[in-house]
C-alpha cells in the first residue's frame, strides 16, 4: 500500500509501470501477467489495425453483404471468426434450407441497410443482431478484437465518402491490409488504438516513457543487451558518419561503444520513472550459450554501471550489487519473489446499476450524404422539369454532355476545355499541387502541371492556357481589395477543406 499524510490505499495494477526496450519484450511481460489473472496494457504499440486478426473477418463480411448471392462468400464469412459459430451451426446450414435462406436474407437486410446508411451503421446492426461485442468481452484479448473491429469501422466509414462505389471500398479494405502485411507504412490514424483506459498494469518502451513518470516502475530485462552488428559510427576527426562494409573489428568496436553510450542515456531515462519504487531484475546474462565466464553483463548499460565497465563472472556481479546497497541506503537487494500457481482474483468494488433511458421519439432516417457530382448524374437519370434538374444541367464541371459546337474543334481557351468529371477533378488538382506564392511558369510549378497533364493525356498545347488560368485565379483579389492567393503560402491556406451543405428536395 501507499501512505501519506491522510492514511495508506492499496496499491492497484495501474500504479505499476513495466518498461520494456522492444515490442517482443512487452509481449512476453503481457503474457506472463496474464497467466497469472493480472490485465495489462501495451502502450507503445505502432501496429497498423489492419494486421489484426479481425481485418481479415471484415472483408469476408464486406464480400458476403455486397454480394449475399454468392454461397461461397457468404459461407467464408459465416465460418469467420468474427461470427464465431460452432460445428452443429455450420452443419446446420450446409443441410437445412430454411435456415440458409434465413442467412442470405439476413445479409441482404445488411445490404439494404449499407446502401441507406453507410457501412458503420451496417457493421453495427450485424454486431448488435448477432451479439458480437458481449461475446468478444467474455473471450481472453476480446478486448483488443473490439477496438480493432470498431476502429476498422470508423476507417471503412471515413473512407466511403471518398470513394465511389461500395466495391471500390472493398477494394480499399483489402489494399490497406496488404500493405500493412507486407510492411507498408499506413498513415497515423491507423495505428492500432488502446483497447482500455481501465486500471491495468501499463507496459511501455523506455523510448516512450520519457518525460513521465509512474508510482512503480519494474524494469525486468535492462542486463540484456544488443551488440553492434553494424560497422557504423561517428568519426568525430572527419565529422561525419562512416559505414564500413567490411566489418573491420576496430569499426564494429566503435560501433558498439556508441551503442553503449545510447543504452547509458536510455538507462537514466528508465531509472528516473518511478515516484516511490523501482524494481531491477538482474541476473548474469550471458551471450549464446556458453557457460563460459565472465559474463556479458559489462555490456549493457546496467551492467556496465554495476561493474565499471569491467568484465567479470557470477560473484562479481553479486558483489557489485552489494557494494550498492552498502553504499546507499535507499537500496535493497531480494532474491527472486516466490511463485504463485493461483492466479490473482480482484474482487472488484461494488457498482451502482445503470439502467438506460429508453428513446421515446422515432428517428429520421430518410437522409445520406451524397457529393455534387452525385447529385448531377442523378438529375441526368431523371427527365423531369424541375427547378433542380435545371440547376443541375448547368453544372459545367460534372457534366458529361458536349454541344455540338464543341465537335468542331474551336480555338482552345479555357472556355473550350474538355468538361466532364475527370477535367473537373483534374482542374481542382493543379490548384492542390501548385505553389500559391510563385508563377504557373515557375520550374517548379510547371513541372506539376505537366505532370498532371500527363497523367489525364492531355495534349501539351493546353499548357499555356491552363498556366493562363493559374495565374489569373492568384492574382484576382477574392474580396475585390487585399485578399489575394498568389500572396498566400500554404501556412494560411486549407486545400481541399471539407464542408457540408444541407438540402432538401420537395
Amino acid at each position: 500500500h501507499f501512505e501519506d499524510g491522510k492514511g495508506a490505499h492499496a496499491v492497484q495494477a495501474g500504479d505499476i509501470a513495466v518498461l520494456v526496450r522492444t515490442g517482443s519484450e512487452g509481449r512476453m511481460v503481457k503474457e506472463a501477467l496474464a497467466k497469472q489473472g493480472i490485465a495489462s496494457v501495451y502502450l507503445s504499440n505502432r501496429d497498423s489495425v489492419f494486421t489484426s486478426v479481425v481485418a481479415a473477418d471484415l472483408q469476408r463480411l464486406l464480400q458476403a453483404v455486397l454480394t449475399p448471392e454468392n454461397d461461397r462468400a457468404l459461407r467464408a464469412s459465416l465460418a469467420s471468426e468474427l461470427f464465431a459459430l460452432d460445428a452443429g451451426t455450420l452443419d446446420k446450414l450446409n443441410n437445412d434450407e430454411n435456415e440458409w435462406e434465413s442467412a442470405i436474407n439476413e445479409f441482404k437486410e445488411y445490404r439494404k441497410l449499407w446502401v441507406q446508411r453507410g457501412v458503420l451503421p451496417m457493421l453495427r446492426s450485424v454486431m448488435s443482431k448477432r451479439h458480437i461485442a458481449e461475446r468478444l468481452l467474455e473471450e481472453d484479448n476480446g478486448e483488443r478484437n473490439l477496438t480493432d473491429l470498431m476502429h476498422i469501422g470508423e476507417l471503412l466509414q471515413q473512407a466511403s465518402t471518398e470513394l465511389d462505389s461500395d466495391h471500390g471500398l472493398l477494394r480499399w479494405l483489402a489494399q490497406a491490409i496488404s500493405d500493412a502485411q507486407n510492411g507498408l507504412g499506413g498513415s497515423e490514424d491507423q495505428i492500432q488504438r488502446l483497447e482500455s483506459e481501465r486500471n491495468l498494469v501499463q507496459i511501455v518502451t523506455i523510448h516512450k516513457s520519457k518525460g513521465l513518470e509512474y508510482d512503480l516502475v519494474f524494469l525486468p530485462f535492462v542486463l540484456s543487451y544488443r551488440e553492434a552488428s553494424e560497422a557504423k559510427y561517428y568519426d568525430a576527426t572527419q565529422d561525419r558518419t562512416i559505414l564500413d562494409i567490411t566489418k573491420h573489428e576496430a569499426s564494429l568496436k566503435q560501433a558498439d561503444k556508441e551503442r553503449l553510450a545510447e543504452d547509458l542515456r536510455l538507462i537514466y531515462v528508465a531509472l528516473t520513472r518511478a515516484v516511490y519504487g523501482c524494481f531491477i531484475g538482474a541476473a548474469p546474462l550471458r551471450n549464446g550459450r556458453s557457460t563460459k565466464e565472465p559474463t556479458g553483463v559489462h555490456h549493457s548499460a546496467m551492467g556496465y554501471l554495476l561493474q565499471d565497465g569491467q568484465e567479470g563472472g557470477i560473484n562479481d556481479l553479486a558483489r557489485a550489487i552489494q557494494a550498492q546497497v552498502e553504499a546507499l541506503d535507499p537500496v535493497v537487494c531480494t532474491g527472486l519473489p516466490d511463485e504463485h500457481e493461483a492466479p490473482l482474483h480482484v474482487v472488484a468494488a461494488e457498482t451502482e446499476t445503470l439502467h438506460a433511458r429508453t428513446l421515446a421519439q422515432s428517428i429520421d432516417r430518410n437522409w445520406r450524404i451524397t457529393s455534387y457530382s452525385g447529385l448531377v448524374k442523378q438529375g441526368h437519370s431523371h427527365h423531369g422539369d424541375d427547378a433542380l434538374s435545371d440547376l443541375m444541367r448547368l453544372d459545367v464541371d460534372s457534366s458529361g454532355e458536349q454541344d455540338e459546337d464543341e465537335l468542331l474543334e474551336p480555338e482552345q481557351t479555357i472556355f473550350t476545355f474538355p468538361r466532364g468529371a475527370r477535367p473537373g477533378t483534374f482542374l481542382h488538382s493543379l490548384f492542390e499541387e501548385i505553389e500559391f506564392t510563385q508563377p504557373a511558369s515557375s520550374e517548379e510549378n510547371q513541372h506539376a502541371i505537366i505532370t498532371l497533364m500527363e497523367s489525364e493525356q492531355l495534349d501539351p498545347s493546353w499548357l499555356p492556357i491552363l498556366q493562363a488560368l493559374i495565374d489569373t485565379v492568384l492574382a484576382t483579389p477574392l474580396d475585390g481589395k487585399s485578399i489575394i492567393l498568389n500572396q498566400k503560402k500554404p501556412s494560411q491556406r486549407l486545400v481541399e477543406m471539407e464542408f457540408l451543405l444541407p438540402i432538401e428536395v420537395l
